[in-house]
């Protein structure tokens, strides 16, 4: 799931709410300073950082979201398939640097795919320091070789991923730039395929690239829920053409566990079954939590009443008034 961004128009006279989707933002931006538009949702970090030139007729509200940003690894394909080279990416992806060159220090970085504001967030889970050294170590260790051009290889399977991307998101771009990088610097490269969101994001019957399967990184968004139920992306059962679980991992451990978050009513036992499935996340690194999101909404002073909440933030739309 990707939340699509929100922006609320009020019309006093007629009481009447409406929303649009605008793809542009520095036209939702330029609306905001004229008037034409009330509340902009979700606001990005850079966008954030302009609040000022906005004038004294607005306000925000900044608080932790439920929505994580990750990097996924297809685990049935080759390169993808040993989970030293996944542990591998990960260290030598730098989140701190994503955090404040791409978010703009909008998000929390965390391991887990948890909120911190989540009930079941498991503050156990320690996240993954940036370490290049420590990545090429294990990478020796494990027989990936380098060839002439630097880029490693192992029983005739090279690495160099296939990624999937989004086209025309220009923050997107930096951090594949950043990433491609780092990543060179173990030995990794990457071919970079940029597709439109309706491909990227279609199923796997209407030739959907993400669900199709035919890439070994993938980068996109997910958004949690009230009690921490995250089979639809992680279970066995839910391997496309089935579900969304796009990794197509399966591990037993986590599995069970995820199936076993249904028998339970009490929400400390669900936060058991999920810190079992944090833990296993952690351990085989199937995909690469790079920040948790912060909500961040901008709108007019005179919109009264407007409390969101992490999950479903215009639930209450009845009791706003402007």
């Amino acid at each position: 799931m990707v939340r699509n961004p929100y922006y609320f128009r009020g019309q006093p006279k007629l009481k009447q709410v409406i929303f649009e989707i605008i793809t542009d933002r520095d036209t939702i931006f330029t609306d905001l300073q004229s008037h034409a538009l009330d509340l902009w949702y979700p606001v990005g970090g850079n966008y954030f950082a302009r609040f000022a030139e906005l004038g004294s007729d607005f306000t925000y509200l900044r608080q932790p979201g439920y929505i994580y940003n990750h990097i996924d690894f297809n685990v049935t394909r080759p390169a993808m398939s040993d989970p030293v080279v996944r542990h591998a990416l990960e260290l030598a992806t730098n989140r701190t640097e994503l955090l404040k060159k791409i978010a703009y220090g909008a998000g929390t970085l965390e391991e887990e795919p948890a909120s911190p504001a989540a009930p079941y967030f498991d503050p156990s889970i320690k996240l993954v320091p940036f370490d290049i050294a420590r990545a090429n170590r294990i990478l020796d260790a494990d027989g990936w070789k380098r060839g002439p051009d630097g880029i490693r290889a192992k029983n005739g399977v090279r690495l160099d991923l296939d990624v999937a991307a989004s086209a025309g998101t220009p923050d997107a771009d930096k951090q594949l730039a950043l990433i491609q990088n780092w990543w060179r610097e173990i030995g990794v490269a990457m071919t970079i395929h940029r597709y439109e969101a309706p491909q990227l994001f279609n199923t796997l019957q209407n030739g959907g690239i993400i669900y199709g399967g035919k890439w070994d990184v993938v980068f996109f968004a997910w958004g949690d829920d009230p009690i921490g139920d995250f089979s639809f992306i992680y279970a066995c059962d839910e391997i496309p053409p089935n579900g969304q679980n796009d990794l197509r991992w399966c591990d037993p451990v986590a599995n069970a566990a995820m199936h076993n978050l249904y028998s339970h009513y009490d929400q400390a036992q669900r936060n058991a079954d999920d810190a079992i499935l944090f833990r296993q996340l952690a351990k085989d690194t199937p995909t690469i939590v790079t920040l948790i999101r912060q909500d961040i909404y901008i709108y007019n002073k005179d919109l009264k009443n407007f409390h969101p909440n992490q999950v479903t933030p215009f639930d209450n739309f009845m009791n706003v008034d402007i």
